[in-house]
């Protein structure tokens, strides 16, 4: 243990690698922080994603039981040239 104190001591009493123990901390919050945004945008997209395969999903329901186009857009918010192409 007295081994240990001693090699903490030494560490911060030296300037230069308390700089760079802290740079290396900046960093490492960094890239925590931008991990989190990336995430969160993935979680996002994917929901929107999602969202979207969910409408074709039910205009195509919709075509197959003989709605009109302008119905369907009206329903689901997709344009009538996606419905069109379903």
């Amino acid at each position: 243990m007295t081994k240990a104190i001693e090699e903490y001591k030494r560490f911060t009493s030296d300037d230069k690698l308390m700089r760079a123990y802290y740079a290396r901390d900046a960093f490492l919050v960094g890239q925590k922080l931008m991990l989190s945004k990336e995430r969160e945008e993935g979680i996002k997209e994917g929901i929107e994603k999602g969202i979207k395969d969910e409408k074709y999903s039910i205009a195509k329901t919709l075509k197959q039981m003989n709605m009109d186009n302008a119905s369907i857009s009206k329903a689901t918010g997709l344009s009538i040239d996606e419905i069109e192409k379903l």
